[in-house]
């Protein structure tokens, strides 16, 4: 997994956290910005509270996130073409519930593999594009105060995520009726799994220790 250039968040306020980043700041000022704005553009709204961002606390460091399946190219596919990729996560995650739902997407291009062999053996046959989410899990609190005399009414606590990138990354593989040999993203190890519908069972939802890794594996 790479770990990529992220800038913390050096500005005047002290929000509690020091490892929290620009992007993550940024994200809990604009869901307090987005409330805020959305009460003023209420026509008749005589509702008083202003959302205030009071701290940030990172709850899950920077990590993969999400992965998912995108397609699969065969040997003799020579012509690159190119597609989009998006990928969202709401809801809960882990035993988090989150505030909102977080969506990426991005552009990528794809073309079939060379031919040659993987692991012990095993003969090329397909190229497999996957995607994945990166991003840090954060817990923000916000001072809820009346916009007319600025009396503190309430304290309320959102899960976000901060941080996030998405990426589309692409393994060689031996795709056959007998089971399916892959790389790992980073070309440092070789898995085995039981067939292809089980690959993306396992890369569907959060895939990262069946994307990540070295030396020779078997997944079932």
């Amino acid at each position: 997994m790479i770990e990529l250039k992220r800038k913390l968040y050096d500005g005047p306020m002290n929000i509690g956290d020091q490892f929290i980043t620009k992007d993550g700041y940024t994200t809990a000022m604009q869901y307090a910005e987005n409330i805020n704005n959305r009460k003023a553009m209420m026509r008749g709204n005589t509702d008083e509270d202003v959302y205030h961002l009071s701290s940030i606390k990172i709850l899950d460091p920077y990590n993969v996130l999400k992965t998912g399946y995108l397609r699969d190219v065969p040997v003799g596919v020579t012509v690159t073409d190119s597609s989009s990729a998006s990928i969202s996560i709401g809801g809960s995650y882990k035993h988090w519930n989150l505030g909102a739902t977080f969506s990426r997407q991005t552009a990528y291009s794809y073309s079939g593999p060379s031919e040659g062999y993987i692991g012990s053996g095993a003969r090329i046959t397909h190229r497999v594009y996957v995607q994945v989410l990166y991003g840090t899990v954060q817990e923000a609190t916000y001072e809820v105060r009346s916009k007319y005399t600025n009396q503190l009414l309430r304290t309320e606590k959102v899960i976000q995520l901060g941080d996030l990138e998405h990426l589309v990354y692409s393994t060689t593989a031996s795709i056959t009726p007998d089971g399916m040999y892959y790389t790992s993203v980073s070309n440092n190890g070789v898995a085995g799994v039981s067939n292809f519908n089980r690959f993306k069972t396992l890369i569907n939802g959060n895939g990262k220790d069946y994307l990540f890794f070295s030396g020779m594996k078997w997944f079932y």
